[in-house]
This record gives C-alpha cells, sequence and structure tokens, in this order.
C-alpha cells in the first residue's frame, strides 16, 4: 500500500508536519568513506602541506571529503570549514577578501567618517589565515562585526574550482604557496600570512575544463572513481541509517536498477540521488518490503534520480515494458 500527502481532487489536508516524514541527512561526516587510494591522498596532501585538488562526477561525494577529513582532524565541521564556491566571476581577490567599493564611494559622499577596513568581507581563506594568527596581530585591520575565533586552524574547501576564469588558478599560485595576501585597499605594505596554524586547502573540480599545467604541479591529485556496486552497497548500508528495516531485496534490486539507469542515461544519476530514491520508495510505500517490486512506486519516485527529459521518456518507457512482461 502507498502513502500520498499531496492530491489535488483531495481535501485540504490538516497537521502537514505532521505527515511529513523527518528530512533525510546524507552530510553526517561520520558516514563518509574513503577508499584507501583516497585516504593515502590526503594523507599525502597533510604531509607535505600541500593542496589537495579532487576531481569526480558531481555527486560523487568530493565536497563532502572536507567535512570528512575536518572531522577526523578534530575540527568543528561547522565552524571550521570554510567554504569558497567558486563562480565564473571569480578572481583571485574574491577567495581572501572583498571591498565594496560603491558603499565606500556613497559612505565618503556623504561626509561621514569613514574607516576603509569597515568595507572589507574576509573570505574562505583571508578568513582562515587571519584566524590562524594571535588576535591582536591583525585586530588593527578587522571591520567591525569580524568574528574571530583562533588562533586555531581552518579547513579551506575551494569547492568546483573548473568554474572559474582560466587565469584564476594560476592568479593564486604564490598566495596558496605562501598562505598570504594583501589588502591595497587599506594603503598598507603588510602581508596577512598564516606562519602557524597553517589552513587545510581542499579544492574540488567536475574536470569540465582543464586546470593549468603550473598549478597542478603544487597540488596533490586525486579521482574518485565512481563505486562499483558491491561498494554501493556498502555506502547505502552506512549511510541510510533506516535501512535496518529495509529488505535485502529491495536495496539489491535498487541497486541493480539504479546502474541500469546510469547506463541507458544522459546525465548519469548519482550516489546522493540513489540515497534519496531508495528513501523516497521506502516512504511512499512504508509497508510493502520490497517497494522495486510495485512499478508504480518505481515510476513515481523515479524523478529523484532521472532529471532530463529525454532521459525521462526512455525510463518511462522501458518501465511500461517491464510492467506488461
Amino acid at each position: 500500500m502507498t502513502t500520498q500527502i499531496f492530491n489535488c481532487k483531495g481535501a485540504p489536508i490538516e497537521d502537514l508536519e505532521k505527515r511529513l516524514p523527518k528530512p533525510l541527512i546524507l552530510d553526517n561526516p561520520e558516514d563518509y568513506q574513503c577508499s584507501p587510494e583516497l585516504e593515502a591522498a590526503v594523507e599525502v596532501a597533510l604531509i607535505m602541506r600541500q593542496p589537495l585538488i579532487v576531481t569526480g562526477e558531481p555527486g560523487s561525494g568530493k565536497t563532502q571529503l572536507a567535512y570528512k577529513v575536518a572531522h577526523q582532524l578534530g575540527l568543528d565541521v561547522k565552524k571550521d570549514v570554510l567554504k569558497f564556491e567558486t563562480k565564473s566571476t571569480s578572481v583571485a581577490q574574491d577567495l581572501f577578501y572583498t571591498f565594496n567599493t560603491l558603499r565606500r564611494f556613497h559612505a565618503a559622499k556623504s561626509n561621514a567618517l569613514v574607516d576603509d577596513k569597515d568595507f572589507i568581507t574576509f573570505r574562505a581563506l583571508g578568513e582562515a589565515i587571519i584566524c590562524a594568527n594571535p588576535r591582536e596581530k591583525y585586530e588593527k585591520f578587522c571591520p567591525k562585526g569580524f568574528n574571530y575565533d583562533g588562533p586555531k586552524r581552518k579547513l579551506v574547501l575551494i569547492d568546483e574550482i573548473d568554474k572559474a576564469p582560466l587565469d584564476f588558478p594560476n592568479d593564486i599560485l604564490n598566495e596558496i604557496e605562501r598562505m598570504y595576501f594583501k589588502i591595497p585597499q587599506l594603503d598598507t605594505n603588510d602581508e596577512f600570512f598564516a606562519e602557524t596554524n597553517r589552513p587545510i586547502i581542499i579544492m574540488t573540480s567536475n574536470s569540465d575544463k582543464q586546470l593549468p599545467d603550473a598549478f597542478l604541479r603544487r597540488c596533490v591529485f586525486h579521482h574518485i572513481e565512481f563505486p562499483e556496486p558491491e561498494q554501493m552497497k556498502e555506502i547505502v548500508t552506512r549511510r541510510l541509517q533506516c535501512v535496518k528495516t529495509f529488505s535485502n531485496d529491495f536495496i539489491a534490486d535498487a541497486i541493480k536498477l539504479f546502474y541500469h539507469l546510469r547506463d541507458i542515461s544522459e546525465k548519469k544519476p548519482s550516489t546522493g540521488e540513489l540515497l534519496v530514491w531508495i528513501n523516497a520508495m521506502h516512504r511512499m510505500a512504508p509497508d510493502e518490503i520490497n517497494p522495486m517490486k510495485d512499478w508504480n512506486v518505481v515510476s513515481r519516485t523515479v524523478g529523484t534520480v532521472i532529471k532530463k527529459v529525454n532521459d525521462m521518456d526512455n525510463v518511462k518507457q522501458w518501465i511500461a515494458e517491464q510492467t506488461t512482461k
């Protein structure tokens, strides 16, 4: 028997919160699994104090690796992981700080007493370098409200660096290697650098663009291969705590169909999408021992793994063929 919350023809429901299941939490760093090769890459990057760059399919766990590393190193995953989300417009300065030139202009125009440091916002690596030092070292350069919680080591996650313009990686080479930056807007020659508590840097890439050789030479590289079915079963079992209530056949059938969908789809579904799909089928048919035996349940939930119109048409046609067998 399947359950249904939203029904266009039905009467409005009451107490929606009670009807909705608890949110699915998939980002617990304790549940993240590393291959021996990935463990070795992290180890080498830490020993050599070099950035680690991780490539792989979208949804392969590149971003979550940063939180796993932070957790294993005893860092606070909520406060000590500083994420820089790379954009197509990112420039090297953005990794360290931004300066609000427009607000500074309006403040000066209004004849207000201005302090240039209050127009600065420290970004991921800039904040990590500031917090690596004693408060008094750079306090005079920090804007009002800056949340200093050092001196301590931070982990900086530079996510999807391949989205940045081609010059971006080369423009941050020296700064990352020497772990320093300058703020010319403050009219000072002071360098901000991390002599101790050197930040740990993990970068991710979907390999949409080739990164410069000079940049790669200064990094430790690892490519996350897509899991084999047996490894995927371990991931599902570990990441979905409620899986203990599922039948082995349900998990096995779901994984088998998932790999078939990857074979026939242009946009290949990711591990995270598989986890959501399994949970959705279970929520849709909580009384079923194996919801995969009900093609109606499969069809209603397949939008969690299939995200393109052509792929959906092919999959729906394939499901229709299975129901007539």
